[in-house]
């Protein structure tokens, strides 16, 4: 029996969403919303006999490498029916997906995996991070008013948008927003009320936050914020400081934020908690377009030539010549391939995550010592994670 590959039908998306909420745990009834807001489009299904074996969702969006938005395609909502586990069928849904994202023009892919022995199969590497801070209302220790706080209006999206990018385009891993993501910024899920805050003078945002409140079995009561973005110091003591302004009838604020991001390197005492959430995976899917596409620093010049192996996509082996200077890079077939990397390794280094060293050391990159010493002078930069969860 042959199976068909190809994005699912309108008349198709309750038995995609039943399959996928035994897979994750969740109520079907949430599942069919879940993918209409996605987009019919981008929900690809595997069938065998008419039946749905496998799905996998795509998110056309973007992710900041260097400073410049590199086109990404998001992947999530991977699942095989109860019938079809141990088939193959996650394995050859993940190929035909990844084939065709690249024919888009699509040079990476990213993922919260929720494994990873599926997605190394098919070239993923973890590559960047999300984190969870918390920190007690009443150790957040900031009563700083000085800027104007305010509910946030609709005519306030533009500028809030322009705000996250301003400080997403300087981070390495953060996405570049599409109405997906956005939507589920805006409204999480399990939140039965989000509200947002502008903080700045007139029209002008410094500083947001997407807030809503939860309260567990033993009503301890937590302030989460979904987002939590200023591009000015004082503009993230003015959110601290609204935070903290909870602190009569509640215990913690729960936000995504990197141990170095400004929101904790503010808080002036002692007591707050970071973690790391989910650890996300990027692929290669276009080496010579994702070289290309992202930004690099200024001041580094380099010449290095590379010898990509790549067991899924044949297109991205072989040899490559990478020239960066100015802030860009060029890239050609050809050179003598002194270093090897698997396409696995370069996502790892493409992002930030690992340094060449470490890889080397890891028996994941073979280079000269010169080689390694231009890689990490490329490569270096902002520790890669982002706030969204996709």
């Amino acid at each position: 029996m042959t199976h068909d590959d190809s994005p699912a039908r309108e008349d198709e998306l309750a038995q995609v969403g039943a399959m996928l909420s035994w897979c994750f745990g969740f109520p079907a009834a949430d599942a069919e919303p879940w993918l209409r807001r996605a987009g019919v489009e981008n929900v690809n299904v595997r069938r065998r006999g008419g039946a749905i074996e496998a799905a996998a969702l795509t998110i056309p969006m973007g992710q900041y490498f260097g400073g410049k938005s590199v086109p990404m395609v998001g992947i999530a909502g991977v699942g095989t029916s109860a019938e079809a586990r141990g088939t193959g069928a996650a394995l050859a849904i993940m190929t035909r997906v990844l084939h065709e994202q690249r024919a888009k023009g699509f040079p990476i892919s990213t993922l919260y995996p929720a494994t990873l022995g599926l997605y190394r199969k098919v070239g993923y590497e973890r590559a960047g991070a999300r984190f969870e801070a918390r920190v007690p209302l009443s150790a957040i220790g900031f009563q700083d008013r000085a800027l104007p706080l305010r509910a946030m209006a609709p005519e306030d999206g533009p500028a809030v948008e322009a705000c996250y990018r301003a400080k997403a385009s300087g981070m390495n891993g953060f996405v570049d927003r599409g109405p997906y993501v956005w939507q589920r910024t805006r409204e999480p899920r399990g939140a039965q009320l989000s509200r947002g805050f502008v903080v700045g003078e007139g029209a002008h945002v410094e500083g947001y936050g997407y807030f809503h409140e939860k309260v567990d079995a033993s009503l301890h009561f937590a302030l989460h914020a979904s987002d939590f973005v200023a591009t000015t110091a004082r503009a993230y003591r003015r959110l601290l400081t609204f935070a903290a302004d909870h602190g009569t009838i509640g215990n913690d604020l729960v936000w995504s934020a990197a141990p170095s991001d400004p929101s904790v390197q503010l808080l002036p005492r002692i007591g707050y908690e970071a973690r790391v959430y989910p650890v996300w995976m990027l692929r290669i899917l276009d080496v010579a377009s994702a070289l290309t596409s992202r930004g690099w620093p200024e001041h580094v010049a380099i010449d290095v030539d590379l010898e990509v192996a790549d067991d899924v996509i044949a297109d991205n082996a072989g040899r490559f010549t990478l020239h960066v200077a100015g802030g860009h890079a060029e890239v050609a077939r050809g050179g003598k391939g002194s270093v090897k990397i698997d396409v696995r390794a370069l996502a790892a280094l493409y992002t930030g995550w690992q340094d060449p060293r470490a890889l080397s050391a890891l028996g994941e990159l073979d280079a000269r010592t010169a080689d390694l010493s231009a890689l990490a002078s490329a490569f270096g930069g902002p520790s890669p994670w982002m706030p969204d969860f996709f």
